[in-house]
């Protein structure tokens, strides 16, 4: 909380503070997320809870469009490039003023070093509210609208490439790279928006960022290894990887334990599919056979599932090359095949490219 008086995205209320009928306190509290690389403790705020007129302050927002893409669309546009970096907004929210008029609408309570209590208004777009995404991405595309024009390569990467904070962009050589990544971090720093934890799949391109960057924008470099929208891309290798290590086997084997594994491997581009199709029929059947979640499994299921989960951990080895391979001057063709049993169906689209009409 004293980060967020630092940098003024709340202020202390007087004690003679005009009175407003129009006020709602946000109940709070801190998350601590260890292998976070920035914020080790957030603070989560619950704009859903009643206040004392049984409404809260999600009931009374208005939600706004939701202006993401589609998160499968942003991952097939990052595949096209030879080249790619990928970059975050620094305290995105945050970065983004609230009208004053609204401020007592986002009141907290705490308290002092001396154990007295103080109000706060929060003065920024704040995390756990009804129209917080909406707000933070509707302003980056005025963004766009207002300062575009001298950043052109900046435009795609904000437009295509962008999900909630996160930004990629890429080139199909490394000095167009440079000038993208730089266009981009310009734009951003214009609106507000300090940029960080930066990845790119060439170290010449990393020297080129620490040459010419800006004291006031300087360019913060992350480990080798980060995550793309949930999927793991070490950016070095430029490959996806998997990351499905499976807690220690339950005491119990149930239909909720098997539901629990299965929901860790988050995969929206289908990769692992062959294999985790095997984990889903076997959930499936069980519900067909209408086991109760926290029923204990018959000898033939679990020892069916045991070989199944030690066949997901081997996930961890497999790598997808994140580029393509396709060129500006080449022809791609689509050829998409569907096949369905009573258990699954499969759908796999084949991409071909040829050159010169080759």
């Amino acid at each position: 909380m004293t980060e967020y008086e630092k940098l003024n995205h709340m202020r202390r209320l007087s004690e003679n503070h005009p009175f407003n009928h129009k006020t709602y306190y946000l109940p709070h509290h801190g998350v601590l997320k260890p292998d976070s690389t920035t914020t080790k403790l957030r603070v989560v705020f619950n704009a859903s809870s009643p206040s004392s007129s049984g409404r809260s302050l999600n009931d009374i927002m208005h939600t706004g469009a939701n202006l993401n893409p589609d998160i499968l669309g942003v991952l097939i546009w990052i595949r096209r490039h030879t080249h790619l970096f990928s970059t975050d907004i620094t305290k995105m929210y945050r970065q983004i003023l609230v009208h004053q008029d609204d401020w007592d609408l986002q009141r907290i309570l705490c308290m002092d070093e001396q154990g007295n209590e103080v109000i706060y208004q929060l003065t920024t777009v704040t995390y756990g509210t009804r129209a917080a995404p909406f707000l933070a991405v509707r302003t980056l595309l005025q963004l766009i609208d207002d300062e575009g024009d001298n950043y052109p390569l900046a435009i795609p990467s904000l437009k295509y490439g962008r999900y909630v904070d996160d930004i990629f962009g890429g080139a199909d050589n490394l000095n167009q790279l440079v000038e993208t990544a730089t266009q981009l971090r310009d734009l951003c720093t214009a609106g507000g928006f300090p940029l960080t934890k930066w990845h790119f799949t060439n170290e010449e391109v990393i020297t080129a960022m620490k040459t010419q960057q800006n004291p006031e924008q300087p360019v913060n470099l992350s480990e080798n290894t980060t995550k793309i929208l949930g999927l793991q891309w070490r950016s070095h290798e430029d490959v996806f990887t998997f990351s499905t290590t499976l807690a220690p086997h339950a005491t119990t084997v149930s239909k909720r334990t098997i539901l629990s594994d299965i929901a860790k491997i988050f995969d929206p581009l289908r990769f692992t599919s062959p294999v985790v199709i095997r984990a889903k029929i076997l959930l499936q059947e069980l519900w067909l056979h209408t086991v109760r979640w926290d029923e204990p499994l018959a000898n033939e299921v679990i020892n069916r599932w045991h070989t199944i989960r030690m066949e997901l951990q081997c996930l961890n080895e497999i790598t997808i090359p994140r580029w393509f391979k396709t060129e500006e001057s080449s022809m791609i063709e689509l050829h998409g095949f569907a096949d369905a049993s009573q258990l699954a169906i499969a759908t796999v689209i084949y991409m071909g490219q040829s050159y010169g009409g080759f």
